[in-house]
């Protein structure tokens, strides 16, 4: 890109009228061509910190994040005012020069100042101040919404984390024949299941069953009453 000088005529009369008599008809303005300063590229790596893997970071190896509150489909951001003092969004003034990431994830999405921020998979793009030097990850989990983010968009996990999310041990679907053993001696089945007792008729006054001691039973009483 170029910038263009324009000279008016009666300054470039001055210049050329020195050591003529009579100054000459009015010339034209003269453009001169200047080369403008170029704009710096923003660039984009994946770079491994401690304790979260490979996370996306600038070419001087400064974590990115990523904000929750934000959304990706669309992409928009909501963190503005003192929220992006804290959290400078990572603005795209020129090219985005990508390495080891996948260009086709990388974007923009313009910001409520117009400023263009850069996006990856959607999510807009930030750095976090109290990060002071290249491998810092001081963001990661701060308010519970901010976390380190992923050559991929994803946001990166601790180890902790991780953890709490890959030991949990799976639920295995009970077999039938499990179920069917357990509906069967549930102490409510067994109770259901329970034959009545059988009535016992005492035997008239002064007798006593077959059995001393013991109540009659029902045979014990149908043979004394067949006597």
């Amino acid at each position: 890109m170029t910038a263009r000088i324009v000279l008016p005529a009666a300054e470039l009369a001055l210049l050329t009228a020195c050591g003529q008599g009579e100054p000459g008809p009015a010339a034209a303005p003269v453009v001169i061509q200047q080369a403008a300063a170029a704009q710096p590229a923003v660039g984009l790596g994946a770079s491994n910190v401690d304790g979260l893997g490979p996370v996306l970071t600038d070419s001087n190896g400064m974590t990115h994040y990523r904000f929750d509150r934000d959304t990706a489909r669309p992409p928009k951001s909501a963190c503005a005012g003192e929220c992006a003092t804290t959290w400078p969004p990572v603005v795209a003034t020129g090219a985005v020069d990508v390495r080891g990431v996948d260009a086709k994830l990388v974007g923009t999405v313009a910001r409520a100042d117009g400023t263009q921020q850069v996006t990856v998979n959607g999510w807009p793009v930030y750095r976090y101040a109290k990060d002071t030097v290249a491998g810092d990850a001081k963001g990661q989990g701060v308010g519970g919404t901010w976390a380190a983010i992923t050559p991929t968009g994803a946001k990166a996990a601790t180890p902790e984390t991780a953890i709490r999310t890959t030991n949990i041990p799976a639920r295995t679907p009970s077999s039938p024949t499990a179920t069917a053993a357990r509906s069967t001696c549930s102490p409510r089945t067994a109770r259901t299941r329970r034959r009545p007792r059988a009535r016992v008729s005492a035997p008239p006054p002064g007798r006593r069953s077959w059995r001393a001691g013991r109540p009659a039973s029902r045979a014990s009483t149908r043979s004394w009453w067949a006597r």
